[in-house]
């Protein structure tokens, strides 16, 4: 039990450290229109494991995805990439598309097209590894920028998924829908 508890210190020290360094998506960021994201937890052989946020967001040049994986199988525990999205043409109006993908990805259809499974996200970091099982969700509690990943209900369930077995544990208020980031959505 000690060794369970130890376990998921180290993988709530590192996603603290890594938020810390601004290694972290900023759904407050003001220069991006958050539109959705999506957490894929990834248990994988050798007590290897992954955090993935998958995080959809709009600018001026246009909608993308952005990745950002965490794990103790990274060189630096930590690594980014952006995915540009060729969908600009599901509107005509450039100043609507933010709006336009709000609505879209409420359909799981469209969710498929976008979000990377498990598989996809090995693959687009090159990792060879076998996965042992998987948690994703897309409504968790996710911190603001003032706050670790230590202090949120969601990241402690995450962190229990990776060193025990699916033991549902309370993932706090969530707050990734965009409704929450609004906000800080970029001037027109």
């Amino acid at each position: 039990m000690e060794d369970k508890i130890k376990e998921k210190t180290n993988i709530l020290n590192v996603l603290d450290e890594q938020f810390g360094k601004m290694n972290r998506p900023v759904f407050e960021y003001n220069e991006l229109d958050y539109i959705s994201s999506k957490c894929s937890v990834i248990k994988l052989q050798n007590n290897g494991w992954l955090i993935c946020i998958q995080t959809l967001f709009n600018d001026e040049e246009g909608p993308f995805l952005s990745l950002d994986i965490y794990g103790n199988i990274l060189k630096n525990k930590y690594q980014n990439v952006n995915v540009n999205l060729d969908i600009k043409n599901l509107t005509k109006q450039e100043t609507y598309l933010t709006q336009a993908l709000r609505e879209l990805i409420q359909d799981e259809e469209f969710k498929k097209g976008i979000w990377l499974s498990p598989d996809g996200v090995l693959k687009e970091f090159n990792i060879a590894l076998n996965i042992l099982d998987y948690y994703e969700t897309e409504e968790w509690e996710y911190p603001d920028y003032l706050s670790l990943p230590s202090e949120s209900p969601s990241f402690h369930y995450f962190a229990q998924f990776l060193t025990s077995n699916n033991e549902k544990m309370d993932l706090g208020t969530p707050n990734t829908h965009w409704i929450h980031w609004q906000e800080y959505d970029i001037d027109d």
